[in-house]
């Protein structure tokens, strides 16, 4: 009896890890390389190839190539990389729950989950339902096949004027990772260290309270509280460029956000010498990240807001 579980279940696969690693390889062919080289056409845009320029490119073109990553993968590659993938669907459900509460059209909700990985129950209920507390208690439900953890979500909710619980959900879900591989154990070590500090800089910027901090992470929670408490962003930049790897002109010329993914390319590049499948797989992952963000910022700006996309890009 197969197990319950929040992700779609597909058909076992026995091809070889071998074999993922390459078809990526040949994949990652599409991607680009030189950047810099695009930021100096007339019409940045232009040098795009005509997938790239598809509609929803960052809905589309990521998920798409998600969905058929996790398609491809062996038993024991869906086990190594479950919380990955468990993880982007969990803020897609938020994302869904978000627009739900907004009020916009079901084909917006199914445009969403179009190349989602959760399990057909759980996308019908998405889309067809219009409460967000049932949502809640059927999303609620599916994660507790993960941890029992995940109990009260709905009550929380209830009690908190139907505000989504999105910092008890993802909380309970890092403190929960069943994942022992050292690559994985690292990334989200990181990934929490991330969300902490972008959530101390909002409140240095634009003075958004935060009364708490995700727990797992390298730096403890007592660090950031202490920071926040001094106000000392010196210290947050600091903290920052360790953790990602920075330098002192990065914060300068790019975005925080993109100092922290690009730390987290460069940790992915390190694990290629030690773990070299696992490695590559998750820093294609990242790859593709960066190449769907980038060219959705292109798609959106022209020649002119080339100082802007300077800042924004990933290179």
């Amino acid at each position: 009896m197969k197990k319950q579980s929040l992700l779609k279940i597909f058909p076992e696969t026995e091809y070889p890890t071998e074999y993922l690693i390459s078809r990526l390889k040949g994949r990652k062919s599409r991607f680009i390389t030189k950047w810099e080289i695009i930021l100096e056409s007339p019409e940045p845009s232009s040098k795009l190839s005509s997938e790239n320029k598809s509609k929803n490119i960052q809905d589309v073109f990521f998920d798409k190539e998600m969905y058929w990553i996790y398609s491809q993968m062996n038993k024991k590659l869906k086990k190594t990389f479950h919380s990955i993938f468990f993880f982007r669907e969990i803020k897609r459900v938020i994302a869904c729950m978000r627009l739900r509460a907004q009020g916009k059209k079901d084909e917006e909700l199914v445009e969403l989950l179009k190349f989602s990985l959760l399990n057909k129950n759980l996308k019908k209920i998405i889309t067809e339902e219009s409460s967000l507390v049932n949502i809640m208690q059927a999303v609620e439900k599916e994660l507790l096949f993960e941890s029992n953890k995940f109990e009260g979500l709905t009550v929380h909710m209830k009690k908190n004027e139907l505000k989504i619980p999105e910092h008890k959900i993802f909380d309970t879900f890092f403190q929960n990772i069943n994942n022992k591989h050292p690559v994985l154990i690292k990334y989200f070590q990181m990934q929490i260290d991330g969300i902490n500090i972008v959530s101390l800089h909002r409140t240095f910027r634009w003075n958004e309270e935060t009364t708490d901090f995700l727990t797992g992470g390298s730096i403890p929670k007592e660090v950031f509280f202490k920071i926040q408490a001094s106000e000392d962003e010196k210290a947050l930049e600091n903290l920052t460029a360790k953790i990602f790897y920075a330098d002192k002109k990065q914060f300068i010329t790019e975005t925080l956000e993109n100092v922290i993914l690009s730390g987290l390319l460069k940790a992915a590049k390190k694990f290629l010498h030690w773990y070299t499948n696992i490695g590559y797989i998750l820093y294609y992952i990242l790859l593709l990240q960066i190449e769907t963000i980038n060219t959705g910022l292109l798609l959106l700006s022209h020649k002119k807001d080339v100082d802007f996309l300077r800042k924004r890009l990933i290179v």
